[in-house]
């Protein structure tokens, strides 16, 4: 699924990680400020919610939190309704390789515009 055709950020710059075995990470610029995003999607939500991280990606995410740079994993909800990403949540890198609940990612779902504009006013 393409990732730019989901969230609406003209004046965001979004630049594809590529190699060292990543996948569906990218990096957000605006100015001189950057936070780097993995795009996870999930048919549906266990209790436990914890998205499929390869271990390259762990040590990536790991090697950005040494440099004191942000990495969120961006977790697609598939809705029963219309069989579309039609949600979303954002976790951080700790919570996305130990998992959260069910209950607390049911409240962080927000539609694309609401996802858009916290990686606009608050990630950036």
């Amino acid at each position: 699924m393409n990732v730019s055709n989901l969230l609406q950020l003209e004046d965001i710059v979004v630049t594809a990680v590529q190699g060292y075995g990543l996948h569906d990470i990218y990096k957000y610029s605006k100015g001189q400020q950057s936070v780097y995003i993995k795009h996870v999607f999930m048919p549906k939500l266990q209790e436990i919610v914890k998205p499929e991280i390869t271990t390259e990606e762990i040590d990536f995410l790991r090697s950005l939190d040494s440099m004191y740079r942000y990495c969120y994993v961006l977790v697609y909800v598939k809705c029963k309704q219309t069989g579309r990403f039609d949600t979303a949540f954002f976790m951080d890198d700790g919570e996305a390789i130990k998992g959260t609940s069910k209950s607390d990612v049911s409240q962080r779902l927000a539609d694309f515009q609401e996802i858009a504009k916290i990686i606009r006013n608050v990630l950036l």
